[in-house]
């Protein structure tokens, strides 16, 4: 009975038929090498499986985040991160401000009404500008304490904004992005928003490729190409 036993486990695991004492000693070091490749790929296994689950919790969290970002962009007429706007409550909890007294320069920016085919390029061109922490300059001592004295790796960009501004020099083109943006009316820094603007993002908005090429800084809407146009240089 066990040698027939032995016979069917043999040949499941192709291992030839014992019919002497050598073989049989050949099919016991088959077999230890054999369990010890299955213990290999068990282990290996093992390791693919954790591996997915700590992906599978990754993106578990990265869901959760966005589940969060877009509930946080329904209730809210901007769409800045939640991320700095975290910190910015932090900020102003330490420095005893409110929030409109620290604007982030996309709370006040928004494309005319008149412009919306251009929203797209516009939001693009502008986003990380948008992200900006616009400071007053009497608060401006306490707020870069305050970043210099707290580990934001880099979240948090903000200007100094001063009382006395040079106006824009010039008028922009008539197809300038610059006209087709608004900015908040009875905001703070109206003049300092309104100098930066023309100055950094003075494009024109090319409806086709043939303009867009012959312009020096340039934009087009989205789908067109020639996005070397679109890398303009802004003096700190």
């Amino acid at each position: 009975h066990e040698a027939g036993r032995y016979r069917e486990l043999a040949e499941a695991i192709e291992l030839p038929p014992v019919d002497d004492d050598p073989r049989f000693r050949a099919n016991r070091q088959a077999l230890t090498r054999l369990r010890e490749a299955a213990q290999a790929r068990q282990a290996e296994a093992q390791n693919r499986l954790t591996d997915f689950e700590v992906e599978l919790r990754d993106l578990r969290a990265r869901h959760r985040d966005c589940d969060n970002e877009i509930g946080s962009l329904k209730k809210r007429r901007n769409n800045l991160p939640t991320t700095i706007l975290a910190v910015r409550e932090q900020l102003c909890e330490k420095l005893e401000l409110a929030a409109a007294e620290l604007p982030f320069a996309g709370e006040l920016i928004q494309v005319r009404d008149d412009q919306r085919d251009w929203e797209g390029a516009i939001e693009r061109l502008l986003h990380q500008f948008a992200l900006s922490l616009l400071v007053p300059e009497a608060h401006y001592g306490a707020v870069a304490r305050w970043v210099d004295a707290t580990n934001l790796r880099g979240r948090l960009v903000y200007y100094r904004v001063r009382e006395q501004v040079e106006p824009p020099h010039g008028r922009p083109d008539a197809d300038s992005l610059v006209r087709k943006v608004l900015i908040k009316p009875d905001c703070g820094v109206y003049g300092w928003l309104e100098a930066e603007i023309n100055r950094r993002f003075d494009y024109v908005c090319c409806a086709g490729l043939e303009r867009f090429q012959r312009e020096k800084y340039a934009i087009t809407q989205p789908g067109a190409r020639g996005a070397r146009h679109s890398q303009r240089k802004a003096r700190a």
